[in-house]
């Protein structure tokens, strides 16, 4: 299968640093979350004196998300050494974030792409695009490779109502869609400077399909 619509452009100098100082705001607005979950677990584990597992379990839970954000570094998104992150793994601990939505990995060669922990962000966005913009209940992840170019495509759908006709073509700019229309915004821009093109070709009405094209040299563990 080979997707031809909704192809980005490179980025200007001035969405680099509008992404650089979006993902600073982010990672404040998480590390800030889980410290708080942290300090509330201890509080009450500490006027407790029988230890509840639950909450020792919640702060270690806090913990690990803070260890996540504080490896997400702002200069990641320009940091140009290679780190290898696994496809299916990332899709993982963003879906069990999500309850109101069932999603299903069907990436059995593991493969993995050079982008680094910051993949953990760019799921983020679209599952949560699919559930508060799409309304949808359920989700696939799967990938193949495309035979004329061996780019590697992942295929992110979900039973959605789809992206409307009328912003179609401008999901990617920054301000479109509902909320602040900073999600497809950010993911796009991440994508791209790690060499990584994302498009998306569903059909209003009957889901929302997003399309990673990854190019040979930036993906492995996937072979035909």
């Amino acid at each position: 299968m080979t997707p031809d619509t909704n192809e980005t452009g490179d980025l200007t100098d001035a969405e680099k640093l509008q992404l650089s100082e979006l993902l600073q705001r982010l990672n404040d607005h998480d590390a800030s979350n889980a410290l708080t979950v942290i300090e509330s677990c201890l509080i009450l584990i500490e006027g407790n004196s029988d230890v509840d597992k639950e909450l020792v379990k919640k702060a270690a839970n806090a913990l690990s998300r803070l260890r996540k954000i504080l490896n997400c570094k702002v200069s990641s998104i320009t940091d140009e050494s290679v780190k290898w992150q696994p496809v299916a793994e990332s899709f993982q601990s963003v879906a069990i974030k999500f309850k109101s939505i069932e999603i299903e990995i069907n990436l059995p060669r593991k493969p993995e792409i050079a982008i680094g922990p910051i993949l953990d962000r760019v799921f983020y966005v679209l599952v949560d695009n699919a559930i508060n913009r799409g309304k949808a209940t359920r989700m696939t992840v799967s990938a193949e490779v495309d035979q004329s170019t061996n780019d590697l495509l992942i295929f992110v759908k979900d039973n959605g109502r789809g992206i409307d006709q009328m912003i179609k073509e401008r999901i990617f700019d920054k301000g479109v869609g509902e909320n602040t229309g900073l999600g497809l915004f950010f993911a796009r821009g991440i994508l791209l400077m790690k060499g990584i093109k994302i498009q998306e070709n569903g059909k209003p009405g009957h889901g929302a399909c997003f399309i990673l094209r990854v190019p040979p040299q930036n993906y492995k563990n996937f072979k035909t």
